[in-house]
């Protein structure tokens, strides 16, 4: 899948040349929180389960273990009979081992 956006404004070149990686990570949940909005309306969720796992292994980079697994029992419940939950879920628990 491919998503496009439209830059409702000018990009400077100072946030051009912004590195992901330099953002407190506060804010990197945040990002990735509101793209996960943003693709509730245009992915089923069995796609967007894959987003919520992704964000768990940040969880997980970020806030440790236990933020993790809260992430993926939040997951586990609000995906439940989704194809691809099993798939997605087994990726992030490898991570945790």
């Amino acid at each position: 899948n491919s998503m496009v956006y439209l830059a409702k404004e000018p990009i400077t070149a100072e946030q051009a040349a912004a590195k992901l990686s330099e953002l407190p990570d506060s804010e990197k949940l945040a990002l990735m929180d509101r793209a996960i909005e943003r693709c509730r309306a245009v992915l089923t969720p069995n796609e967007l389960v894959e987003l919520e796992a992704a964000r768990s292994l940040m969880q997980l980079w970020i806030n440790g273990p236990d933020a993790a697994r809260a992430d993926l029992a939040r997951i586990t419940t609000e995906y439940a009979g989704q194809p691809r939950l099993d798939v997605a879920v087994r990726w992030v628990e490898r991570r945790l081992s």
